[in-house]
């Protein structure tokens, strides 16, 4: 009565065949080997989007903080006046 690898449903982007999980990378993002003998490649998982400005160019609020910001209003301010949360990044 062995146990078996749980095998994945995240195909190797470099030959399509299956793999298994193999670890975690430091940022915590699940690491991945490709089973075929012949590849043996290890990988990532999809990494989270970078952060875009031109996400918040597309609502009103966004556009606001940027040319209050823009203007030498307080982080603080931008905050209050248009409802965006600042933490790291904007969250409009």
């Amino acid at each position: 009565m062995g146990q078996t690898a749980t095998i994945n449903e995240t195909a190797c982007p470099k030959c399509g065949s299956e793999s298994k999980p193999f670890g975690r990378h430091r940022n915590g993002l699940q690491r991945y080997r490709c089973l075929a003998s012949d590849c043996a490649k290890t990988f990532t998982e999809d990494h989270k989007p970078a952060f875009r400005i031109e996400e918040y160019l597309l609502t009103d609020q966004g556009r606001m903080a940027i040319k209050l910001l823009l203007e030498g209003t307080s982080v603080r301010s931008a905050e209050r006046l248009t409802g965006c949360i600042v933490t790291l990044s904007f969250a409009c």
